[in-house]
């Protein structure tokens, strides 16, 4: 696990988030998982994040 930089695409705001951790707490949810056909054993998944700074939401991809 390891904090990752995200940025905001409504407010531009910056910050560090571990969202692997957090789709193990569960504190966040799979939008929709995608396969890779080029790499099968590579799936990824967008998950929606909400920015501490202007509370909307934006999606996220996540490797898994």
């Amino acid at each position: 696990m390891a904090l990752r930089k995200y940025e905001c695409p409504n407010c531009h705001y910056r910050f560090k988030a571990d969202v692997e951790q957090m789709l193990e707490d569960g504190k966040v949810s799979v939008v929709r998982l995608v396969k890779s056909a080029t790499e099968p054993q590579q799936n990824s998944s967008t998950v929606d994040l909400t920015c501490p700074n202007c509370d909307k939401e934006f999606e996220v991809k996540v490797e898994s």
